[in-house]
């Protein structure tokens, strides 16, 4: 009788256990649900203008992650259904903007500026050297042949990885292909820069974006879009950083245009 009394106890205290548990796991399901939909509730507005106050119209307006994507209407106002960290604003004749944001904006007062100062007009045609060696098809870069070059080929991308002889942890990357690049920097660098720079870049057949910035942990960072493809680093080197940009700074355009 006493080991019956004794089973029947255990199976209750395995019952109740079982409830709690289920109830517990429940909870959690509709707190996950919850939030989920509170999430996805999220949105951002906002108004882009000039620099003089005129509302601009058909601004593209895209989020980091998630990626999503929208355009101004008449009135330069914008709504994302969504919530990123990061928000491009894209529009053709005015500097781009990326734009970071705490993770509780819901508005924003966008102004872009004109881009004919700060614009960088990449050229159709480069001098050979012969202390160069020349990457790339519509988009070419000249890489010094005192520097390492390796180059990795696959069947959706070819990457070119370059580093000095005596410094073999400082890389820049070269990528080329029809999927490497969204035309937009990961957000990561942006929100963890201690300040950073971007500049339209335009050429005979295409236009893209060139940005640069600092860590907050020192590093120095470039990411450059090019035609079909892109280029970056991320050094602690200065000189490094230096190293990189003038090969980045070759760059030319060379989509079947005649040469001088």
């Amino acid at each position: 009788m006493k080991e019956l009394t004794t089973s029947r106890t255990k199976d209750k205290r395995t019952y109740i256990s079982l409830r709690w548990s289920a109830r517990c796991l429940l909870s959690s399901v509709v707190l996950l649900l919850g939030l989920s939909m509170v999430t996805s509730a999220i949105e951002l507005t906002g108004i882009v203008r000039s620099k003089s106050g005129t509302p601009l119209a058909n601004v593209s307006v895209t989020l980091s992650e998630p990626c999503v994507q929208t355009k101004t209407d008449a009135n330069g106002f914008f709504k994302l259904r969504g919530h990123g960290r990061v928000v491009f604003f894209r529009y053709p004749g005015f500097r781009p903007l990326s734009k970071t944001l705490d993770s509780t904006t819901t508005t924003v007062q966008i102004v872009l500026e004109e881009s004919a100062q700060s614009e960088w007009k990449v050229p159709s045609h480069r001098n050979s050297n012969r202390a160069e060696r020349y990457i790339g098809d519509e988009s070419k870069l000249a890489v010094p042949r005192r520097m390492i070059l390796k180059r990795v080929q696959d069947a959706d991308y070819l990457l070119y990885v370059i580093h000095d002889r005596k410094n073999k942890h400082e890389l820049l990357e070269v990528w080329f292909g029809l999927n490497v690049s969204s035309g937009y920097p990961p957000a990561d660098p942006l929100i963890s820069s201690s300040e950073f720079t971007e500049r339209l870049w335009t050429c005979e057949t295409g236009i893209g974006v060139d940005l640069r910035g600092r860590l907050e942990s020192g590093e120095h960072w470039r990411w450059t879009s090019l035609l079909l493809g892109m280029a970056r680093y991320r050094v602690k080197s200065e000189e490094a950083a230096n190293s990189f940009d003038r090969i980045i700074d070759s760059f030319y355009s060379d989509a079947g245009l005649s040469k001088k």
